[in-house]
């Protein structure tokens, strides 16, 4: 009797990755000789974290609805925006991790001062939880907690909320030259310096109209 091929589980990898792109201000940081630092770069720069354990992830999306009624016909969309997602990460290592494939004694530290260079550089990152795919994430608030149970584990808990990003496009406006109807669609033209003056009494008696009677 031929066996059946037993089923595979494939577990999703838990990661976050921070994309520091040069001219944004992102930056680059590192660790050295056990001290943090952040400095600038020319060049792309990636930050990769991956969970070794994953306690909890929560996500939160909302849309805001207006409560006036709304014409028939009308485009809807003007009367509901979506807000940014929100995402709640509790993500744990130890010192035991396969990560750490030297035994660093200072790899929960380093870790830590990892998740607190993306934050303060203020960098996007794309993260991977087990049901979706989050883009331009931030990281909003980083807790942890060590007592005695946690002393030589890393219990992360992030706050991350989703940066909304707009696409703009500049239009040229041809001279005033070449339109049709150059006083309503010409473009704003500078007309230097005004001075101001004071403006006439609205309440000026009007000498055409006789005052009211005692």
């Amino acid at each position: 009797m031929a066996t059946l091929p037993q089923p595979v589980f494939i577990k999703p990898i838990r990661q976050i990755i921070g994309m520091g792109v040069a001219g944004s201000g992102a930056g680059s940081q590192g660790v050295v000789n056990g001290v943090f630092t952040i400095s600038t770069t020319t060049a792309t720069q990636t930050t990769t974290l991956i969970a070794d354990a994953v306690l909890e992830e929560r996500g939160d999306d909302q849309m805001v609805i207006t409560e006036q009624p709304v014409e028939q016909g009308a485009v809807i969309s003007d009367h509901a925006y979506k807000l940014p997602s929100r995402l709640e990460l509790t993500y744990g290592w130890s010192e035991g991790s396969p990560q750490n494939t030297t035994l660093d004694p200072s790899f929960l530290k380093n870790l830590y001062q990892q998740f607190l260079g993306l934050q303060v550089t203020r960098t996007l990152c794309k993260v991977y939880t087990g049901k979706r795919i989050y883009e331009n994430m931030m990281i909003q608030a980083i807790q942890i907690t060590t007592d005695k149970e946690t002393e030589n584990v890393l219990i992360v808990r992030l706050t991350m909320i989703e940066i909304l990003i707009a696409t703009t496009q500049q239009v040229n406006v041809p001279s005033a030259a070449v339109q049709a109807i150059p006083q309503k669609t010409a473009p704003t033209i500078s007309q230097g310096g005004r001075t101001l003056q004071n403006a006439p009494n609205f309440n000026a008696i009007n000498p055409a109209v006789p005052p009211p009677p005692p």
